[in-house]
């Protein structure tokens, strides 16, 4: 993907979600403060020699906030590949604000000081990574990639995709109608796994619709479970899907959907 269509989809998800929009100001603040306190740093304007005790309380402080912050951003929780990329951008800019921040604040002057501010330092690393290595480690979206888009010239054409993995089989049919508005209707297929009550999936539309579509679905077959639609938005939605009987077997859960997205301004003209 170009960085020109990356910036873009970047900044359509940006301004679709909040936990996003939260997230890039949890970033953007940790890096601009990392640098000022360096820059006063170098500058003179900032002396950790003068009261040791509250400028080590200082940096504690600095270094324990900054790990609720990574914390924060980096809880678990349903992402698009391409927000995931976005939370490690935001993850390196605030460590590397708190990196900045923490350098500014050594104090140097006492031994002890230095010492066990080191050693709180190595702490805090550790337990950034190790958040770093669970989110990794955790298969947060499941991400189902819909029908090549129909040229605005036809009124109705209907395409089909299949795609496999692991836990996600889908067939989707999109076309447009007279009125300029879109119609998607499809299927996903979910295995939860023998144990397993509740389980989500992110559905991904490519292209984008031309804003929120109203989304209802069901599941399909005599599986007892229920399943709801969480956050939607114009590129996709969640479905969370939850049992009603006992998880001692494994079970395959067929959902069908139907997206509807209303005319815009343009196919209304």
């Amino acid at each position: 993907m170009a960085w020109s269509q990356r910036c873009e989809q970047w900044a359509r998800e940006i301004r679709e979600s909040q936990d996003l929009q939260i997230s890039w100001s949890i970033g953007v603040t940790w890096i601009t403060l990392g640098v000022l306190m360096l820059s006063a740093r170098v500058l003179g304007g900032l002396h950790p020699e003068v009261d040791v005790i509250l400028q080590l309380g200082l940096s504690v402080a600095l270094l324990g906030l900054g790990v609720m912050s990574v914390g924060y951003v980096l809880r678990d929780r349903l992402l698009a590949n391409s927000e995931r990329d976005q939370v490690l951008c935001i993850v390196g800019l605030m460590s590397s604000g708190i990196f900045c921040g923490t350098i500014s604040s050594f104090p140097v002057s006492s031994v002890w000081a230095f010492s066990l501010m080191a050693l709180i330092t190595v702490g805090s690393t550790l337990l950034i990574g190790s958040r770093l290595l669970s989110f990794f480690s955790t298969d947060s979206s499941v991400e189902i990639t819909s029908a090549p888009q129909i040229q605005p010239a036809i009124k109705t054409k209907k395409t089909e995709s299949v795609v496999e993995d692991e836990q996600v089989i889908q067939w989707l049919s999109r076309k447009r109608q007279s009125d300029g508005s879109e119609v998607l209707e499809g299927m996903l297929r979910l295995e939860m796994a023998a144990g397993q009550k509740q389980m989500s999936a992110h559905a991904v539309f490519t292209p984008s619709l031309s804003c929120h579509p109203e989304i209802e679905c069901e599941p399909l077959g005599d599986a007892d479970v229920e399943a709801t639609i969480g956050e939607v938005y114009p590129h996709g939605f969640r479905v969370d899907v939850r049992r009603n009987t006992n998880a001692d077997n494994p079970l395959a859960v067929e959902i069908g959907f139907q997206a509807i997205a209303a005319a815009n301004s343009r196919h209304a003209a």
